[in-house]
This record gives structure tokens, sequence and C-alpha cells, in this order.
């Protein structure tokens, strides 16, 4: 992998968007506390040249697109969630020339009765090839591999339980930089027991020789930086905007909005 000679640029985090009617006052839109987020990653593009947006699941509130055959209407299935997320939050970023990337959190999966109609699942392997088995192994699904000015980012979907792809999209060389997203948040606080310890333990086995440069948590809904065994792990669920601000293929600082 070559670097890039004094190229400066940036990547925003963001997470549990939520979108749906329960937590928007505004219909079927993303969560109030959220509504201002797309406005400023974009008037913050051109000043900090802002090139990626990353959103660590919960990207809506139940996972629908509004048609679920012989579904009931629990859990608001009757609604299509999938739309507005698409129309309100990735459309006009891409539209201001932002790369996006999204990955599913539990809600994404929250369909109801008879379970296998995943939209959101679908949409994430046909936007991004992400792996995709809409019946069972919900764990494994959303991951897929994504590169820019060299940094390999990786998303592993609700939590890294498909370690079987993440061994084989690591890169060649350990020393190349790796940022990685999932949902379920992995330090020791409320919510991280969503996931085993002998899982984390497994998942940082994977990875412990590799430049993980950064890890992308959401689903408790709080932005911080913290540590993982000497990895950097940001949860981006809060109110607040997170923006690696990149030299090359370092992150140089990081600024909190």
């Amino acid at each position: 992998m070559t670097s890039i000679s004094n190229k400066k640029w940036a990547i925003v985090l963001s997470s549990d968007l939520h979108f749906g009617s329960v937590h928007s006052s505004h219909g079927i839109d993303i969560r109030d506390d959220k509504r201002d987020h797309v406005q400023k990653i974009i008037d913050m593009k051109d000043e900090h040249n802002v090139e990626i947006v990353i959103s660590a699941g919960d990207i809506t509130d139940y996972g629908t697109n509004g048609i679920c055959c012989f579904c009931s209407n629990n859990n608001n299935n009757s609604e299509d969630e999938l739309t507005p997320l698409i129309n309100n939050w990735v459309k006009p970023l891409e539209n201001a020339g932002l790369d996006v990337l999204l990955t599913a959190g539990n809600h994404d999966t929250y369909t109801g009765h008879p379970y296998f109609h995943k939209p959101v699942l679908r949409y994430l392997k046909k936007k991004y090839n992400a792996t995709y088995w809409p019946w069972f192994w919900m764990k494994y699904n959303g991951c897929y591999a994504y590169s820019k000015n060299n940094v390999l980012i990786l998303s592993l979907g609700i939590y890294p339980k498909n370690l079987k792809f993440l061994k084989k999209n690591l890169p060649k060389d350990k020393k190349d930089p790796v940022i990685i997203f999932y949902h379920y948040n992995t330090v020791n606080e409320p919510y991280a027991d969503w996931w085993k310890e002998d899982e984390k333990a497994a998942f940082y086995e994977v990875i412990k020789d590799y430049n993980i440069i950064a890890i992308n948590n959401g689903h408790y809904h709080t932005t911080y930086e913290k540590e993982w065994r000497g990895f950097r792990i940001f949860n981006s669920a809060g109110t607040q905007l997170i923006r690696f601000n990149m030299n090359n293929n370092k992150i140089e600082s990081v600024d909190f909005i």
C-alpha cells in the first residue's frame, strides 16, 4: 500500500439514526436529536475535506419498508422506514459528494413475524455487496470491505461474529491502516453485554497484530472515545458527531461536533 503525500481529509462518524416514527416528531424521519446532522456534515465538507460518513447501525427503528406479506402489524411493520432513510440521509450526503457507509444494528432486524423479510439487510447487500442471510444467522449479516485513500474500512454488521469474513478481508500487510465499525458497543458499560466476553476475546485474537487505527460503535446512545485492549474505541450514537481529521492514512486529530 502506497501512502499519499500531504493528503488531508476527514471521516465523520454517526450512529443510531433510528429512522421511523417512534423517536421522531416529524412523522417517519430521523430521531429528533439528530435532525441537524445532515446539514452539519455538508457544511463541514469543504472546510475539512470530509470524504466519508459512517453510520454504525440502528439506521431504522424496525427495519421495514412498508411491504411485508403475511406479517403482523406489530412493531410498525406497515411503515416504510427505509425510503426516508435513503431520501433524507443517504441521498443528500451522496449528492454533496460524500461516500456513505452504513451497517446493520439490532433494530434493523426487528421486522415482525414471519421474520424473513429484512429490507434493510437486502439494501445493504445491494448497495455494498454486504453479507446477507435473510432467514438465519442474523449476526453474520452486513459485513463488507471498502477502501479509500489507502485506508481499509471494514463493516462487521451487528457485532464481530463473522470472523471468517474478518480474517479473509484484513490486509496482507499488517501495518496497513484499518478502521472497523459495527453496532454493539464494546467496552465495559451499559449494553456492552449484548455480546459475550468470549466473543470479544475471539475478535481481539483476530485483530491484535493489525494496525487498527479506530473501532467505531453505536448502540449505547452516547458519544465518546475510550480504549479497549490497546485499541481506540469511538461510540458515535449520541447527539454529537465525531470527525476523524486524517493526514495521509493516519488519524491526526479527532473533533466532537
